[in-house]
């Protein structure tokens, strides 16, 4: 079937989670930024991993614009974030905005959790946590997720990334892959 997993990493995390689907499905990674036009033709099975920044999913409109027509393709979109996977109408929300109407019946989405690398944003992102961490303070937010890094760990590195949060999406892999070859 020529699998393929596409990244667009930020501070780690989604290289992290790409390097991890790779060894289990057994298939090269490539930088989305690495790109060029025909890279993915061959491709029948392709899982983009990217970071939501500032609600936006990094790369996924020059991403859609690389891979080009879809049919006879499989599309995955593992979306990094650090929402608590429990607040599931987030990422739904994050999917909606992000993937073009047209599109989202084709592509099937799992959320996962990244890391805070606090240490490697720049003045720009950490202005921005600072307001969030303002706003969720005067909404009281209930996120626990959100409590835990601002309330506990702000300004630090926090790690979430888990290799066990891929175990979905291998098995959906394996599923399609089974069904791609009529087994």
């Amino acid at each position: 079937m020529n699998p393929v997993v596409v990244y667009q990493t930020k501070t780690g995390s989604s290289l992290q989670y790409a390097t991890w689907l790779g060894e289990e499905i057994g298939c090269p990674l490539i930088n989305r930024e690495d790109l060029t036009y025909g890279d993915l033709n061959d491709r029948q099975f392709i899982i983009y991993v990217a970071s939501i920044y500032a609600g936006k999913v990094i790369g996924l409109n020059k991403f859609l614009k690389q891979v080009g027509d879809l049919d006879g393709k499989k599309l995955v979109l593992c979306m990094v974030g650090m929402t608590d996977l429990q607040k599931k109408c987030e990422y739904d929300k994050f999917f909606k905005e992000n993937v073009p109407e047209g599109l989202q019946r084709k592509v099937q989405s799992f959320n996962l959790r990244g890391n805070v690398v606090y240490s490697k944003l720049g003045w720009v992102e950490k202005l921005m946590l600072n307001l969030v961490k303002v706003v969720g303070r005067l909404r009281r937010d209930d996120n626990v997720a959100f409590n835990y890094y601002f309330k506990e760990h702000f300004g630090e590195d926090v790690y979430f990334a888990d290799r066990n949060l891929l175990k979905a999406v291998v098995d959906y892999y394996r599923d399609y892959d089974m069904r791609f070859r009529g087994i």
